[in-house]
């Protein structure tokens, strides 16, 4: 995302499965949004009890489930720049 800034990058490997995710993602889903797992979500009160209330994955790969379920009840959402940096302890 334009303005987006990494200070540390991943290997090239998770890099890869993690575009091969994002490709999957959009085409079963159809979501527009380009990083599904950043971890960085806010949500109204409204949206948040009204989407939460309906997620049924609670560990890896919720993210793009709860924007789905946003989507579905036509919450709109908004991506924006962030600085991050990859945890080398990090495990998928």
């Amino acid at each position: 995302m334009n303005g987006t800034f990494i200070t540390v990058y991943q290997s090239i490997f998770r890099e890869r499965l993690g575009l091969i995710f994002k490709l999957i993602v959009r085409i079963i889903n159809g979501l527009k949004i380009k990083d599904t797992q950043a971890g960085f979500k806010t949500f109204s009160s409204h949206a948040a009890e009204q989407i939460f209330s309906l997620q049924t994955i609670w560990q890896w790969a919720f993210d793009p489930e709860l924007l789905v379920i946003a989507q579905k009840l036509r919450f709109k959402a908004k991506e924006v720049p962030i600085i991050w940096r990859n945890d080398s302890k990090s495990r998928v």
